[in-house]
């Protein structure tokens, strides 16, 4: 859609980046963090990933699905 690539365009733009990317939710946000992680190889199936003790079952369950 048009207005998606303006705003990614301008959230790129107003950070310096060369791309930026909208995603529906937060969940969404952490498995594709987790999915790029992996891609250059800075996280894998052996890495710690901390995160609260108390939070929403969509995060952990984002980790798990990221393998």
């Amino acid at each position: 859609m048009e207005i998606i690539d303006e705003f990614e365009k301008q959230v790129a733009d107003y950070v310096g980046c060369k791309f930026g990317i909208a995603v529906s939710s937060g969940t969404n946000a952490i498995f594709l963090s987790l999915q790029y992680l992996k891609s250059i190889d800075e996280i894998n199936v052996e890495s710690d990933i901390k995160i609260p003790k108390q939070t929403y079952v969509s995060v952990p369950m984002s980790i798990i699905n990221a393998g």
